[in-house]
C-alpha cells in the first residue's frame, strides 16, 4: 500500500505515484502479451558456444493479460518531452551482480517505444493482483521486446538523453 514509483527526468515535473494514485488518476488498460526471456533455451546455445547469463532451459516464456496504465499517460501527466531521440529508463528494486559488484537492476527503451499504447505499468496479471514473482506491486510490460525490458518491482522511471547505463 505504501509502495511508490518516482518519475523524473529532463524538463519535467518530478512526481511519485502509489498504485492507488495510478488507478484513480489515469485510464486503466488491459493488454494481452507474450513475454520471453532473451535467455530462453540458453542451455541449448551453450552446447554450441559459451554464452553469458543464466542457463535457462525451455519455458522462460509466457502469455498473459496485463492490466495497468499506459506508460505514455504517465509521461504525459508529468509533462515529459516527446522527442524521438530520448530514452525512458526503468529501475527495479532488485539488486543484481555485475562483475562481482551489486547494482540496482535497470533497463531502458527508446521514447518511440515508450509512447506505444501497449506499453504498460502493470499491477495485475490475468485479472489478479501481481504476485512478487511476477513483479508486484508494479512492473513494466513492454510487448515485442525481450522480457528483460519488462522490469519487475518498479521503483523509478526516468526520461534521459542516453540509454540506461545499468
Amino acid at each position: 500500500a505504501d509502495h511508490r514509483i518516482e518519475v523524473s527526468g529532463m524538463s519535467m515535473e518530478r512526481r511519485s505515484f502509489s498504485v492507488e494514485e495510478l488507478k484513480s488518476a489515469l485510464a486503466t488498460r488491459t493488454v494481452t502479451a507474450v513475454l520471453q526471456c532473451a535467455g530462453n533455451r540458453r542451455t541449448d546455445l551453450q552446447q554450441v558456444a559459451k554464452t553469458s547469463g543464466d542457463p535457462w532451459d525451455v519455458g522462460a516464456i509466457g502469455n498473459a493479460e496485463w492490466t495497468g496504465v499506459r506508460l505514455s499517460d504517465v509521461l504525459d501527466a508529468v509533462g515529459a518531452p516527446d522527442a524521438s531521440d530520448l530514452f525512458v529508463a526503468f529501475t527495479g528494486a532488485d539488486e543484481v551482480d555485475v562483475e562481482g559488484e551489486e547494482a540496482s537492476f535497470g533497463v531502458s527503451i527508446a521514447m518511440d517505444k515508450a509512447r506505444q499504447p501497449d506499453v504498460l505499468i502493470a499491477w495485475a496479471m490475468n485479472g489478479e493482483p501481481l504476485t512478487p514473482e511476477h513483479g508486484a506491486p508494479l512492473r513494466m510490460v513492454v510487448p515485442g521486446y525481450a522480457g528483460v525490458r519488462s522490469a519487475k518491482w518498479l521503483t523509478r522511471i526516468e526520461v534521459r538523453e542516453t540509454p540506461s547505463d545499468a
